[in-house]
């Protein structure tokens, strides 16, 4: 047997990995989407049970032969708490369906998949698997961070190792360090902290790091101090420290270090010596030249953190993708396979009228779902990288061009759609389109029975007072879009919940939706700078107003 890739199963993620990899082995060893599919379902559903039983279980992913020396591709999943576990469960029951080849053996689960009888276990073939594993970028946001977090692991370890060595380190550096206790007892302190306040390390230990502060602090608030510990989160602090010098200004930092369960466990301390730092920044303000080379910098940084912030939503929103589609989306895929079971088990070679209505279930099913990705795609794009968002669009021509792309739902309806003016928006010409086209299709669609939809769209020109009221960018003129419609209307208290992803109001039966088309408006319009709300109320339909750059 020769293995390919080896890794723990350990949580719903891991499950993920379990499914991907399972398939990407088979598509690189020939297998047909069929097979691959039966596979790695096999596999997921063995993966799922031994992860809810909490079982520690490891997964193989190998290449071998069969007792017909036939080339096969295979999967072991190996616990010591195998022994214990209900092995007829409906999970084994199921995988034991999809595959050639299942086998309980010990503390392994082997699940089998022959090789079309053209593959050959040839050392090329398994250099060729193992290669692609190891090489191969993370096949999501969660392994990468797995792996940062081991290679984390592992230097936090070398660091416990290493001491003696960490405490020569902080005793050369020109700032002084220091460790506190969650109730404030000093722990350590490097060499520069005790020169400063002249006292040695076993003196310092265990007196309260307030008491310091009184001795040494000129101009701090100790309850202000106070308040900032009790919140434990990092802070930074412009201090004053007394030295034989006088007052010096130095920059107090403290991080908070906290267990699993958020408990306080240390604080981790640096004071820095910032007075050439204070002296210049004074110096700054009596120079034109270099205070507008600092506002420069400061407004770099500024949009350094925008960034960094950005990229870090943006990893949660990928997060919550993968747990979407290791959950939510199997659902409708299951539900197939399951109804497709049931005819197939029930009616053989032929297919009687009463079994209409689980096709029609099982074509309902399929819809719902290539909605859902379809629509969970669109919005995982818009996060995908900058656009451009300089072209000049008009407002009539876009709900044209929408109008023209909802042409069959407006037939359907007999909907009346108009718009009474018409500005120029500057952004990017196809996210717009997408913009008004899912406004237009939500207020056709959220219409009484026997109604025909009225959709008015108006617009008009914001002072640079009400700008700033909407704290809105002042340098850029901004238009108010509204879209109104004469659909159900939706309770006051909803108005936020409809732009989240995946909310609804309404149950499938009653109005088709994936409940991420208002959540794709929202997502463009903050990527234009600009912001949307609605207001509404049952039966008196809804206006959702929005801002969009003009110039």
């Amino acid at each position: 047997m020769k293995e390919i890739i080896v890794f723990n199963l350990e949580n719903d993620l891991d499950l993920v990995l379990a499914h991907r990899r399972s398939m990407h082995l088979g598509e690189l060893c020939g297998l047909g989407l069929v097979a691959q599919t039966s596979f790695a379902t096999a596999v997921s559903e063995v993966a799922r049970f031994m992860i809810e039983q909490r079982t520690n279980s490891i997964l193989s992913l190998a290449l071998t032969k069969s007792k017909e020396n036939q080339a096969v591709i295979c999967a072991s999943i190996n616990s010591p708490s195998l022994s214990r576990l209900n092995i007829s469960n409906e999970n084994f029951r199921y995988a034991r369906k999809l595959v050639s080849h299942f086998d309980i053996s010990g503390t392994s689960v082997s699940i089998s998949c022959e090789l079309p009888k053209t593959a050959v276990l040839s050392p090329a073939l398994i250099n060729k698997c193992k290669q692609e594993f190891n090489a191969s970028q993370a096949i999501s946001p969660y392994e990468e961070v797995r792996r940062k977090n081991t290679e984390l692991q592992q230097l936090a370890d070398s660091l416990v190792e290493s001491e003696n060595q960490y405490q020569e380190l902080t005793n050369s550096l020109p700032l002084m360090m220091f460790t506190l206790a969650a109730d404030h007892q000093m722990l350590y302190a490097n060499q520069s902290f005790l020169d400063f306040i002249g006292k040695s390390l076993p003196a310092l230990k265990g007196t309260n790091w307030f008491y310091w502060i009184q001795d040494y602090h000129l101009d701090v608030d100790i309850n202000y101090l106070k308040v900032k510990l009790e919140k434990k989160a990092f802070f930074q602090l412009e201090v004053k420290l007394s030295s034989a010098a006088g007052g010096v200004w130095h920059l107090l930092s403290l991080t908070p270090q906290l267990d699993s369960a958020g408990n306080l466990m240390q604080w981790f301390g640096f004071i820095v010596n910032i007075h050439a730092q204070k002296v210049v920044d004074q110096a700054l303000k009596d120079n034109q030249e270099l205070r507008h080379v600092k506002e420069i910098m400061e407004s770099r940084q500024k949009q350094l953190d925008d960034t960094i912030h950005e990229l870090n939503r943006s990893n949660h929103e990928l997060a919550r993708y993968a747990y979407v589609a290791s959950h939510d989306l199997q659902e409708p895929v299951r539900k197939i396979k399951i109804l497709a079971d049931i005819i197939i088990d029930k009616y053989d070679t032929h297919i009687p009228v009463d079994a209409q209505n689980l096709l029609e279930r099982l074509k309902n099913s399929a819809e719902r779902m290539q909605s859902l990705v379809k629509d969970l795609l669109t919005y995982a794009r818009l996060n995908s990288g900058p656009v451009l968002l300089n072209e000049k669009v008009e407002l009539s021509k876009i709900v044209q061009l929408a109008t023209a792309n909802l042409e069959y739902l407006i037939q359907e309806k007999g909907a009346t759609i108009t718009a009474t003016d018409s500005y120029t928006i500057t952004g990017n010409a196809l996210q717009l389109l997408l913009l008004f086209q899912n406004l237009l299709a939500n207020a056709i669609k959220f219409t009484s029975d026997g109604v025909k939809p009225v959709v008015v769209v108006l617009a008009d020109v914001l002072t640079s007072q009400q700008a700033k009221q909407l704290k809105l960018a002042d340098n850029r003129q901004w238009l108010c879009i509204q879209v109104i419609d004469n659909g159900i209307g939706f309770e006051p208290q909803y108005t936020e919940m409809i732009f989240e992803v995946f909310q609804r109001l309404h149950l499938q039966s009653e109005f088709n939706g994936t409940g991420i088309g208002l959540s794709i408006c929202r997502k463009i319009v903050e990527l234009h700078g600009g912001s949307i709300t609605a207001k509404s109320s049952p039966g008196s339909g809804s206006n959702f107003t929005l801002y969009l750059p003009t110039k």
